[in-house]
């Protein structure tokens, strides 16, 4: 062991076998002494030579310290204080032989810039991984449990202090790293600082960043290799510049601190060096990872099933799983409302790869940053379908977040006049509608004279038009318009049509979804496993809109258009999804919370209401129905406003419940009251609308209050959910009081939490 001369005897000869050699090995002779400023602050003194801690000490109360058993030559005597206003400290010195020196380690002082901490016991990705199975991936090595940045104005340095969870010492695992003890972890550190950056994780972490957490520098660090990069607002990694090769790095295995120190310097980019001005609004992603491998890209990969022994389990069978165990992040404070941004999705959902594929990390909520953007295509057709009072007009709108607000400007033989624009259920195509009293003749004003445009405005106050001469003036010097010196804004007269017809044949499209967009907004979407003879049948969706002047019976009451669907080449009931659009003055009045796609004459009595799910600002509810010989339309349901609803009384015990297996509220109670008899089915579905598993199927119930039904928390394949929202869907099959079958669909939330 170091500290000790070495001895040694040359040609010794054994002649008896009993003999024994006794070597005296003598200690070095040379020392430091001394104290540390302030003495109450208690700390561990190393004396390193080299690569080798030879001799440690811990200071007394009064700060005194006594490195012995040291050899002569040149030593760094570090300091590590136990309290965080203090930083590691070191000093060099050189020693003679036999020769005890004094010194004073004056602490330096750090400043705490931001400091937060994570979840305990979250170092498992997604919610399923699970480490290698060699003993030395000791449980909570990947466990990020806190962060604190220190900065040290006087020698111009930053130092990350990351707490694990566990950071094994060399009697467990001792790989002979260049920076011990850090044999298991990689740790990235991702920094947002201003507008840009690169949206690619570095290599092989399988992540990539959402657009308002796009980073402009990363520090990655693990036993073997440390480097830091700029992305120079490029998102390949050959735009990279690596400013530093050559960090600091400690590790603590008995307060299981890493602390990553690096010059201020080095945070520079293709914009000059950073603005530290302005840290607060700084944003920051810390992954924590297994290393294996060499470089930056050395990354212990997740697997899919049980774990092995030395990569961890519980991903995807290819590599679309983030090879990332924990992450942790601190959002800065929004320069536009001097407020702290809004909190970044839960790890589990950030780090869902069956969601999306990369995942995107943030450290916040999005927020807007630029202007809406407004698209639209002059080559689509304006066309109107008679019995329908509207002209619809579509523009594609995005942003960083959906827009607030958008508006259709349009004219009409000069004076210009305006409507509200609303998302669909994509967020991304907005509806506008023009009224019109009826079908368009080829010399009525509006085929003649009709001109348009489109603003858009977000909640951080940025607000576009479109076509944008330059100047944002309204209305634009050039709108789309049937008569423009502009042949780029020039668009084709609006027509009337009777009805909407597509064919598809076996050659349309590749999709395991054929869906069709009539031009009044109305879609219609069926998939193929559903068309039992296509491709061999060629088959025609016809929507035809024949005039009515509405109905109302015991079920429903309905708008005045109705849509007469068919669709050739299908002998029977077919599952679609249905979306209606209508102009909303036709429901004015009319409770949003009980629109409902309605089916009607026939062989129906009533109009029997199927539900959906009703979006406000578009004026249009959508849902999952059985498309027979029956008319359908926009109703109003009637069901529950006399009757307080034929499934009511819908609880939840306990609401949320954590199914953790520590024996509190594991399982959820469910029940619920009905006014008919009839069957039941129960399903759990997640918040982005993926079956979770069925609870009940065809279940008989009877009317009046239910029995408790439980759920534990599984999935279908047996896991367990993650936290999140969870829909219960009830739909329940009964025989009305007119002795008509109905069939009910109710929604409510559910939350799993851990």
């Amino acid at each position: 062991r170091p500290g000790w001369w070495p001895d040694s005897v040359l040609d010794y000869i054994v002649t008896d076998p009993t003999d024994t050699l006794e070597f005296t090995l003598e200690p070095h002779t040379g020392a430091i002494i001394g104290t540390v400023e302030p003495p109450e602050t208690e700390c561990i003194v190393h004396a390193i030579n080299g690569s080798d801690t030879v001799w440690t000490d811990t200071t007394d109360a009064t700060g005194a310290f006594e490195l012995t058993h040291l050899w002569a030559g040149n030593w760094t005597i570090v300091a590590l204080p136990s309290s965080p206003d203090y930083a590691e400290t070191s000093l060099d010195t050189t020693i003679a032989e036999s020769e005890t020196i004094e010194v004073v380690i004056d602490l330096e002082p750090a400043t705490i810039l931001r400091e937060w901490s994570d979840f305990t016991g979250d170092d498992y990705g997604p919610g399923t991984y699970t480490y290698p199975t060699d003993p030395v991936f000791v449980e909570g090595a990947f466990d990020i449990l806190n962060v604190r940045i220190k900065d040290f104005t006087e020698v111009g340095q930053i130092e990350f202090e990351i707490e694990i969870g566990d950071l094994p010492p060399s009697e467990i695992v001792d790989w002979a790293p260049y920076y011990p003890p850090m044999n298991l972890q990689k740790i990235d550190i991702y920094i947002d600082a201003h507008g840009g950056g690169s949206s690619q994780g570095l290599p092989n972490r399988c992540a990539n960043f959402v657009p308002t957490d796009y980073w402009d520098w990363a520090i990655s660090v693990d036993g073997w290799w440390v480097g830091m990069f700029a992305s120079n607002g490029q998102s390949v990694f050959d735009g990279y510049t690596q400013n530093v090769t050559d960090l600091t790095v400690n590790g603590d295995t008995a307060s299981n601190l890493i602390s990553i120190r690096i010059d201020k310097s080095a945070f520079s980019d293709h914009l000059g060096l950073a603005d530290w001005s302005s840290f607060e609004n700084w944003d920051f992603i810390v992954l924590s990872m297994g290393h294996d491998g060499n470089g930056v890209e050395g990354i212990r990969w997740v697997n899919a099933g049980s774990p092995s022994q030395w990569n961890f389990g519980g991903g995807a069978e290819s590599d679309i799983d983030p090879n990332i165990i924990d992450i942790s992040v601190s959002a800065g404070i929004d320069p536009g409302t001097g407020e702290p941004k809004e909190p970044a999705e839960p790890q589990e959902w950030q780090l869902d790869y069956t969601a999306q594929t990369p995942v995107e990390l943030s450290a916040h909520l999005p927020i807007d940053i630029t202007p809406p953007v407004i698209e639209y295509d002059v080559s689509n057709g304006l066309i109107h379908l008679e019995s329908t009072l509207h002209l619809l007009v579509r523009a594609t709108i995005t942003d960083d977040i959906e827009p607030t607000e958008a508006r259709l400007y349009y004219s009409i033989g000069g004076d210009w006049d305006s409507v509200a624009m609303g998302p669909t259920e994509d967020a991304t195509i907005w509806f506008g509608d023009i009224p019109i009293d009826g079908p368009i003749d080829s010399t009525d004003a509006i085929a003649t004279s009709l001109a348009f445009f489109f603003t858009a405005r977000d909640d951080a106050g940025n607000s576009a038009v479109f076509p944008d001469d330059g100047d944002s003036t309204i209305p634009p010097e050039y709108p789309f318009a049937v008569e423009s010196a502009n042949p780029t804004r020039r668009i084709e007269p609006p027509t009337s049509a009777e009805y909407f017809s597509k064919v598809f044949t076996a050659g349309y499209g590749s999709a395991d979804t054929l869906v069709f967009d009539a031009p009044s907004g109305d879609r219609i979407a069926i998939a193929r496993a559903d068309l039992p003879d296509f491709p061999a049948v060629p088959c025609t969706v016809k929507i035809n809109y024949p005039s009515i002047t509405g109905k109302a019976g015991d079920l429903a009451e309905l708008s005045a258009v109705r849509r007469e669907i068919t669709i050739s080449g299908v002998n029977e009931s077919l599952p679609v999804n249905l979306r209606l659009h209508w102009l909303k003055e036709r429901t004015a009045g009319w409770e949003n919370k009980r629109l409902s796609l309605c089916e009607f004459a026939g062989a129906i009595p009533e109009p029997r209401p199927y539900g959906g799910t009703y979006y406000d600002k578009a004026s249009i509810i959508s849902g999952e129905i059985l498309l027979g010989s029956g008319l359908w339309a926009v109703g109003r349901d009637l069901r529950g406003i006399d009757d307080e609803g034929v499934l009511r009384n819908i609880r939840f015990s306990p609401n949320p419940f954590s199914p953790n297996g520590d024996g509190v509220f594991d399982e959820v109670a469910i029940s619920w009251e009905t006014q008919f008899s009839g069957s039941m089915d129960i399903d759990i579905y997640d918040i982005n609308g993926r079956h979770i598993i069925r609870l009940k199927r065809d279940m008989t119930v009877s009317a009046g209050k239910s029995d408790n039904i439980w759920w534990d928390g599984k999935t279908e394949s047996g896991t367990a959910a993650k936290a999140g929202i969870y829909a219960v869907r009830f739909e329940l099959t009964f025989i009305n009081a007119s002795g008509v079958e109905q069939r009910l669909r109710e929604n409510r939330p559910l939350v799993v939490i851990k």
